[in-house]
């Protein structure tokens, strides 16, 4: 009983300090802090307590070597980041003098802004030309379009091993495979949904409309369940940005439509068992995953494997730290190698993601625990700050909503994503160039569209005296 208060407590104080830090948890008008609060509680905060409650019956639970100290140190550490990581937002924000509730309501109530359209579609037409045929490219060698072969393979076709087979596959180089394909496709989609919102021209949204269907092929061609759920995520986020807000008799309908999504993609991908079972298919996955591996890391590290002590950064980083990159290891891909022998027996295993304060535990203990609910707090709000200070055109619209989705995504992946991601750095470079290029008064692009302009003119008035002669 004392364990169901103290997280009934944690969860008023949660939302309490989530709701200043965010201005507003209303979901019509979600932003970063937001949608990372409704993800915290559905994924973590809400299986814990199930846990508290006695309905511990996953399988996750079942391989704790000592199922009863393990929920006790799992509700223990959730307690304490409910409360402690809203409030390091809040405080962040109180020493970046940031008024969030203020400048955000500001940011959904300004006009959006275009400069050079015309100049800007040209741009992203020639990228996504560019991206698509090296797309139409990776198809060719993965040998079929993966989203089709959802709906129509045949009898023997298993997508988990075929998820491994398609992962060591790339076209011309790894790199501009995960660059310009799987990157680079759906952030120019979103760019130019807004362009299309924004101006209202066919030639915006046939583009919107080619780069959306190569973004669906892109992002289930892994045969994966999420990355479509996030990328549509995007879409509407871009829209509630786009129009100020997205009342409540909209956003539930449209909740169950992303559901239905999720639902029918666990069908399709052969999923036998009932749909609502909470200790399988999408609860399962949502409610416990997280929950499970999170009491794997408290369980494993130190008294299995010694603490990590940074492996898990990326080898640039651990380049940049002195340590030898072949050193680098991810916690949540040793949990699986450790708890989840028999997938990774048969080459079906992944790896086991959790809360991002699992992997701070794994490589520093308690205190790595502490200061990545720190350091998460002080990016999160360096990104609001930063994000509302700027002008609201189409590719901030589309960074903030890009960004929004990928810190949730991000917050059940792993802390050390928290410092480096080349992702998040590659987007924010694509923003930039637009953004400077074409979405802000440039002098160097507005002489050259006057020289353009002239030559033009010069051109007309020739051949008009031509035919007069």
């Amino acid at each position: 009983m004392a364990k169901i208060v103290l997280l009934v407590v944690a969860f008023l104080l949660s939302t309490f300090f989530f709701k200043k830090a965010a201005g507003t948890l209303n979901p019509g008008k979600l932003n970063i802090v937001s949608f990372i609060y409704y993800v915290f509680m559905l994924q973590t905060f809400t299986g814990t307590f199930l846990v508290a409650l006695g309905l511990d019956g996953h399988y996750t639970l079942a391989y704790l070597l000592d199922k009863e100290t393990g929920c006790v140190n799992l509700i223990n550490v959730i307690t304490i980041i409910a409360i402690l990581f809203p409030l390091s937002i809040v405080i962040i924000q109180k020493m970046l003098k940031v008024e969030v509730k203020k400048q955000y309501d500001k940011f959904l109530q300004q006009k959006v802004q275009l400069c050079h359209s015309k100049c800007c579609y040209c741009f992203l037409l020639m990228l996504s030309c560019i991206s698509i045929l090296l797309l139409i490219g990776l198809l060719y060698k993965i040998g079929y379009i993966p989203i089709w072969k959802l709906f129509f393979a045949g009898g023997n076709f298993d997508s988990s091993i075929e998820r491994t087979r398609i992962s060591t596959i790339y076209f011309l180089h790894p790199y501009i495979t995960n660059i310009l394909v799987l990157t680079s496709i759906p952030i120019l989609s979103y760019i130019s949904f807004v362009y299309a919102l924004v101006t209202k021209e066919k030639k915006w949204y046939a583009l919107t409309g080619i780069l959306f269907v190569a973004s669906i092929i892109v992002k289930t061609y892994k045969f994966e369940k999420s990355p479509m759920l996030f990328y549509l995520a995007v879409l509407l986020l871009i829209y509630i940005y786009y129009k100020g807000e997205i009342r409540l008799r909209y956003m539930v309908p449209i909740g169950i439509g992303m559901v239905g999504v999720l639902c029918l993609l666990y069908e399709v991908l052969g999923f036998n068992g009932n749909i609502l079972d909470v200790y399988n298919g999408p609860l399962g996955r949502t409610l416990y995953t997280e929950v499970g591996t999170l009491a794997y890391h408290l369980e494993l590290f130190p008294q299995t494997f010694g603490f990590l002590k940074g492996r898990s950064f990326t080898p640039t980083v651990l380049k940049m730290l002195g340590i030898e990159p072949e050193l680098h290891i991810r916690s949540a891909k040793l949990v699986m190698a450790f708890y989840g022998s028999e997938r990774v027996y048969d080459n079906t295993a992944g790896v086991m993601n959790t809360l991002f304060v699992g992997e701070a535990y794994a490589n520093w203990g308690y205190w790595g625990v502490f200061f990545s609910v720190v350091w998460v707090a002080f990016v999160i709000s360096c990104m609001m700050a930063i994000i509302m200070k700027l002008k609201k055109t189409p590719s901030i619209i589309a960074f903030f909503a890009f960004i929004t989705i990928k810190m949730g995504m991000m917050l059940e992946g792993g802390f050390c994503d928290f410092v480096y991601n080349f992702e998040m750095v590659y987007v924010a470079l694509i923003i930039s160039i637009i953004y400077i290029i074409f979405e802000r008064e440039n002098r160097f692009l507005n002489m050259a569209l006057q020289k353009i302009s002239k030559t033009r003119g010069y051109t007309h008035r020739w051949l008009r005296k031509c035919k007069k002669k």
